[in-house]
């Protein structure tokens, strides 16, 4: 790509599909990933169904779509293996993410517990880990307020 010549990267393996989409992050290139419906047609029901619920977003920059289609589709395996335990995030920030791992959890019937926590006082010092990311000092701070209310005003 630095001669500025196209490329094709196919990969044919289970979850390949996840680098594809995230190529865009680290190249001044785009991804494409091809989504195959799931065999079990409640799971594909229940995933369709909790990504298109109507979603008031605080901040629509924090998450991308494939990103929150990850995190619904690893949950959903979870709950499907009944795996123990509850759900967990840390660094919740407005709770954007937050809010598909509740829709989850709701729109399955699960009896697990959301736990969801954040400082609220934004990003500590940046570190030469993400120099030149776009993170800063102070970045993410919000309250706890209005994480509460953004459950609310999607009915959560």
């Amino acid at each position: 790509m630095s001669k500025n010549k196209n490329i094709i990267l196919i990969c044919g393996h289970y979850s390949n599909f996840e680098w594809l989409l995230s190529i865009g992050y680290n190249t001044k290139g785009n991804g494409y990933g091809i989504y195959t419906p799931m065999s079990n047609k409640y799971f594909e029901r229940l995933f369709k169904k909790i990504r298109r619920f109507k979603n008031d977003k605080v901040d629509p920059t924090i998450i991308n779509d494939e990103q929150l289609d990850y995190l619904v589709v690893y949950l959903m395996d979870a709950l499907k293996n009944n795996r123990e335990g509850d759900v967990v995030e840390f660094g919740c920030f407005v709770g954007e993410s937050s809010k598909y791992l509740r829709k989850t959890l709701v729109e399955h019937g699960s009896d697990k517990k959301l736990y969801v926590y954040d400082s609220f006082e934004g990003l500590p010092p940046i570190t030469r880990h993400e120099e030149g990311t776009g993170w800063r000092e102070g970045g993410l701070k919000t309250t706890e307020e209005v994480l509460i209310s953004n459950f609310q005003n999607n009915q959560l």
